[in-house]
């Protein structure tokens, strides 16, 4: 399996109007799952719109699929400068937390 992206979340203040505009914009239907959440639900790469008030997510949220995260973790953290990206450890740690809840 090639690592994919399957799901990007989207903060917003306005979801309605956030909503209105990706469909328009891009033909995109959105199920609503609560007042401060949307999503696309699709065969392929979907959306998620969060206007949650707690403001948990202030920035684009990308998920990316991947066969084995064991192997992703090993790459990401090789001692190959060349394949090794800035913060790798402290991006690991905050992945496998995420994962353990």
């Amino acid at each position: 399996m090639t690592p994919r992206f399957n799901y990007l979340e989207l903060p917003t203040d306005d979801i309605e109007r956030s909503r209105e505009f990706y469909r328009q914009s891009f033909g995109w239907d959105f199920t609503a799952f609560g007042p401060s959440y949307s999503a696309t639900v699709s065969d392929d790469t979907d959306v998620g719109l969060d206007a949650s008030p707690d403001k948990n997510l202030t920035s684009a949220l990308p998920v990316i699929e991947v066969a084995d995260l064991d192997a992703v973790f090993a790459r990401a953290l090789s001692p190959d400068p060349g394949r090794r990206f800035p913060n790798a450890k402290a991006f690991a740690d905050a992945l496998k937390a995420s994962i353990a809840v």
